[in-house]
């Protein structure tokens, strides 16, 4: 619910505006919060290979990842080649762990835009390592944003990060429906 409100919440009594609020969004489940008190989710193959089948299948533009995983996946790995063949841009954020050596899987996909976290003071998130590794970083500290229960609040982590880059290519290409990852400009 946080990630969906950050790319395309409508304006609403609280004032929260995603960043693209014209945009339809597909919301494919593919795994379970594990606690109620934690975001931390449990995730499997086949739930993820069918919700990105779905969303390959209905022609998504952007496919946001907010997930990780150390382990790559043969399958999801070859889906996600498919769909960025018919032009899906996908994100995912490259994880909230300090001292991570590589980045996390689906964001360590070379076709996956991998996003870190940028901290109000400019400093990476979650740190400096996973920082100089992401293709791009964004805000991920306290970003208010929906919550279950027509409710919102501030939440924070990579896959916020992730959620504002997606939400920022949804105008790109609600701009300009052409528009594709070639057309992303590397910049320091």
């Amino acid at each position: 619910t946080g990630v969906a409100g950050l790319i395309g919440a409508r304006i609403n009594d609280y004032g929260i505006n995603g960043f693209a609020p014209k945009a339809s969004i597909f919301a494919l489940r593919a795994c379970r919060q594990i606690s109620k008190g934690s975001p931390i989710g449990e995730c499997y193959s086949n739930a993820m290979t069918k919700a990105l089948d779905d969303a390959i299948q209905r022609d998504a533009n952007i496919v946001n990842m907010s997930l990780g995983a150390m382990v790559e996946d043969d399958l999801l790995y070859q889906l996600i080649s498919k769909g960025a063949e018919k032009g899906i841009l996908f994100v995912a954020p490259v994880g909230n762990r300090p001292g991570m050596k590589k980045i996390s899987f689906p964001a360590s996909h070379p076709q996956v835009i991998a996003v870190a976290g940028l901290m109000n003071d400019g400093s990476y998130y979650p740190d400096t390592t996973m920082g100089l590794k992401a293709d791009i970083c964004a805000p991920c500290k306290n970003l208010l944003t929906t919550v279950p229960g027509n409710d919102h609040n501030f939440l924070s982590g990579t896959s916020m990060s992730s959620s504002v880059i997606s939400g920022l290519l949804a105008l790109s290409v609600e701009a300009d429906p052409s528009f594709d990852l070639k057309d992303l400009q590397k910049f320091n």
